[in-house]
């Protein structure tokens, strides 16, 4: 995991912030405030997993025009 800063870009929108993100994972979840603030596309499509510390989670796939990350610190190294 790392602190990151992420930049969300939907059709009305865009938004900055920082967050946790697993840089190995395929799929990435945001908030859905602020999905729907910048205007996600919905596809319709529902997806669930669950999360290594067992949390169930299940909602729809969306796509945003532009997510971008830029890596702030390692958590790992805070948590060792």
């Amino acid at each position: 995991m790392v602190k990151a800063r992420i930049s969300v870009e939907g059709d009305k929108s865009s938004r900055d912030c920082l967050a946790l993100v697993d840089m190995g994972s395929t799929m990435t979840v945001v908030d859905v405030k602020v999905a729907d603030e910048v205007g996600r596309k919905r596809t319709g499509r529902k997806r669930s997993f669950v999360t290594a510390s067992g949390h169930k989670l299940k909602d729809e796939v969306v796509i945003f025009n532009r997510f971008k990350v830029e890596v702030y610190e390692d958590v790992t190294k805070i948590l060792k």
